[in-house]
């Protein structure tokens, strides 16, 4: 189960499409190496020692018979490999501590699925599986942006291998001459580079919210290689050198290189390379690097908390995650220094811009003027709003209500927001036409809305209501251009409640007449500033 909302897999999915795109501030290669761990670069990722141990198989033997043959050819007595250890063993290291295991283009990586998300409410954890490719940029360049560069993976390390052969009478025997004798201990030590085709692995992952609702807890619980199969990784390009003294110089290099080329190599030291990935000094570093990373991506993102964070009274939500990155975007959209700031949204928006704005004509009816005359066919026509942007998105009204989102907009609540219109009416006898403005203090436009999609790019905003209110009849106030003849009584008219209240009631209709239209605009408006704010373009 996913708990009754799905809001964190919906921003990880929208932030995923960025994260593979060359050009967006999110594109992943690009973070990964900037990540700094104690101060230095954390990639590429270097390690002092991986103990590939045994080399059994078919490639093991090949190695231990072909030594034990360079060794009866160099000192023409016969060897075979020691009976009770006979595997030759690779370690990479270096036995003076110099040189480390190091590899390259990590962040060479390409996201593939985010899977298997479930919430878990006991544990209030969100975990999932995150499935990436590494080498992808470099089998598929054209996709970079012109001056692009990303690191192909590679593989250099030191290396001791070490194969205990016994003497014998014959080179077939399957005996030691003297069986309780010490192995016969060769050994060559060097390093190897190579090129690394190809790397699939699945990132475990576990979400929790930080005591106080200070951040998110990420923990990485289990990286798992693919290392079998047609996805499993190859070694390209193996180049081995021995570094110590030996008169197996030649052999062990070219055993090295072929063993490295062949497919036991990729099992066996991408099978080691999991193992350390895994370790718990690893996985604690990843984990404590990828909480910082989040922990800056939101604050960039979002803006940075530096107050309590909305209370979650009234919220349905069962999903504690989801409702921690819901009151986070709820702080920000209240924060002026956010660039979710609401009066920010507003005004950079511009497709079209919302100050001004131009709504639809209105249809008020018809009312009483005074007695004996009624005002008929009254229309506001022309209607341009300036100020639009003077507005907020109060946190206690914006609720999460798992399948929807109820949320008021209160226009004016920051500055007088203004509106002109072109005035018409019809009596008996006459017709009379005014100018208007309308100055408007904290009206509120209340939706309930269900959203869909599973991210930025399919994002559905659907308005099941719209409920437009006015407090008082002095948050609307309307003054009429033309103060002679009948204007000042219209005017009067126009702000007593009976007709302010016709007045609301003609708004709403109109939104709620013009709800797929509305649902369609805001679905656009809403994919650009969720594209542009976490889709990083």
């Amino acid at each position: 189960m996913g708990g009754n909302s799905k809001l964190f897999a919906f921003i990880f999915r929208t932030i995923k499409t960025s994260a593979n795109d060359p050009k967006s501030k999110n594109f992943l290669p690009v973070l990964l190496s900037g990540i700094q761990s104690g101060g230095a670069p954390l990639l590429p990722l270097k390690e002092d020692n991986w103990t590939i141990g045994k080399l059994g198989g078919s490639n093991g033997l090949t190695i231990a018979n072909m030594i034990s043959d360079q060794y009866y050819q160099i000192n023409g007595t016969p060897a075979i490999p020691y009976p009770k250890d006979p595997d030759p063993s690779l370690d990479l290291k270096d036995s003076k501590g110099v040189n480390k295991v190091i590899i390259n283009g990590l962040e060479n990586v390409y996201i593939t699925d985010f899977t298997n998300y479930n919430y878990d409410a006991p544990g209030a954890a969100v975990t999932a599986d995150i499935k990436m490719q590494f080498n992808y940029w470099t089998k598929n360049p054209a996709g970079l942006q012109p001056g692009q560069k990303i690191s192909k993976l590679s593989l250099s390390a030191p290396f001791i291998l070490t194969q205990n052969l016994c003497l014998s009478q014959n080179p077939d025997d399957a005996t030691c001459i003297d069986p309780a004798a010490p192995p016969v201990q060769i050994v060559g030590e060097g390093t190897f580079s190579a090129d690394i085709t190809q790397l699939n692995f699945t990132a475990s992952i576990k979400i929790t919210v930080a005591p106080n609702r200070s951040g998110l807890n990420l923990a990485i619980t289990k990286l798992t290689l693919v290392t079998t199969g047609d996805q499993a990784p190859q070694f390209a390009n193996v180049d081995a050198r021995l570094s110590n003294d030996s008169i197996f110089r030649d052999i062990i290099s070219t055993l090295i290189t072929n063993f490295m080329s062949a497919p036991d190599a990729s099992e066996a030291v991408f099978g080691q390379m999991q193992d350390s990935l895994n370790g718990p000094d690893n996985i604690n570093a990843l984990t404590n690097t990828l909480n910082a990373q989040v922990g800056t991506f939101l604050d960039a993102r979002l803006g940075a908390v530096t107050g309590p964070l909305p209370g979650d009274a009234g919220q349905q939500a069962t999903n504690k995650v989801d409702l921690y990155l819901f009151d986070r975007i709820r702080y920000s959209l209240n924060n002026p220094a956010s660039n979710w700031y609401v009066k920010t949204l507003l005004e950079n928006y511009k497709n079209p811009s919302l100050n001004p704005f131009r709504p639809q004509n209105l249809t008020i009816g018809s009312f009483p003027l005074m007695a004996g005359i009624n005002l008929s066919n009254v229309t506001l026509s022309n209607i341009v709003i300036t100020g639009f942007p003077n507005a907020k998105v109060p946190a206690e009204r914006m609720l999460l209500t798992p399948p929807t989102l109820q949320m008021t907009l209160v226009l004016g609540a920051l500055n007088t927001t203004t509106a002109t219109a072109d005035f018409y009416a019809s009596y008996p006898g006459g017709e009379l036409r005014f100018g208007i403005t309308v100055a408007i203090n904290s009206v509120s436009l209340s939706s309930v809305i269900t959203p869909g999609g599973d991210d930025a790019g399919t994002l559905v905003v659907t308005f099941n209501s719209i409920d437009f209110q006015v407090p008082a009849v002095d948050n609307m106030k309307i003054t009429l251009s033309d103060q002679s003849d009948l204007g000042p009584v219209v005017q009067r008219v126009l702000n007593t409640s009976a007709v302010q209240q016709k007045i609301v009631a003609a708004i709403k209709s109109q939104f709620n007449n013009h709800l797929t239209d509305i649902s369609n605009e805001v679905t656009r408006l809403t994919r650009a500033m969720l594209t542009q704010q976490l889709g990083g373009n």
